[in-house]
């Protein structure tokens, strides 16, 4: 007889869609907090300074005739949508992964 408790088994789908709701919550829902923790603040952070290129671009989309062209916050405006898609992927990729490595018993 042994005493470990059953693994809970971790639904892949759900760590998935979690994850592409918000980076870090798939992490939550398969027992990582601390890498969680750390995608969750690096989306924040992505978000947080994405804002303004954001503003810029979205006024020049919608009101060209008003809107200063600034260039380097359409190129800061990119960088933040590849910075936030491949923090999206990796995360969606990790819950995924992580989920099916605890239902397999190798986590």
């Amino acid at each position: 007889m042994t005493d470990e408790a059953p693994v809970k088994k971790k639904s892949p789908l759900i760590a998935l869609v979690l994850s592409g709701f918000v980076p870090g919550l798939g992490q939550l829902y398969t027992r990582q907090p601390l890498k969680g923790i750390i995608l969750l603040v690096l989306y924040i952070g992505i978000t947080v300074l994405g804002f303004e290129p954001f503003q810029t671009v979205f006024q020049a989309v919608t009101a060209p005739e008003t809107a200063v062209q600034d260039q380097e916050a359409f190129i800061l405006f990119f960088v933040y949508t590849m910075a936030t898609l491949v923090l999206l992927l990796y995360a969606m990729f990790d819950a995924f992964s992580r989920a099916n490595k605890i239902n397999s018993g190798a986590a």
